[in-house]
């Protein structure tokens, strides 16, 4: 999500927060940890379906930073999501894009 999205309203933490907040608990594996347990409260409940699932990559543009890679369509990285067989995504991978989607799937 694009921080400028984000509502200016007494409702909503201001653009910075939010980004300290993601890239902190991103950092200390809140939100890792967050995933981890919903998946498994979905499993025990059986509501996770794992037999078959999904792969999808995304080209992301970026200007610098880390897992940033150039290709044709410039400086970027690649988004990887796996999902179940819903389509309920169980796992994310950011890689710099010049790494094949091939070697990211394995």
């Amino acid at each position: 999500m694009r921080y400028r999205y984000i509502p200016k309203s007494e409702d909503y933490a201001a653009k910075n927060a939010v980004y300290h907040w993601l890239r902190h608990w991103s950092e200390e594996g809140v939100l890792d940890a967050m995933r981890r347990r919903l998946l498994s409260l979905l499993e025990a409940e059986g509501k996770l379906e794992l037999t078959e699932g999904r792969l999808g990559g995304s080209f992301v543009p970026s200007k610098g930073g880390e897992r940033i890679g150039l290709s044709v369509k410039g400086n970027g990285s690649t988004l990887m999501v796996v999902s179940e067989e819903s389509g309920l995504p169980v796992a994310f991978l950011f890689e710099a894009v010049n790494t094949h989607e091939s070697q990211l799937a394995r």
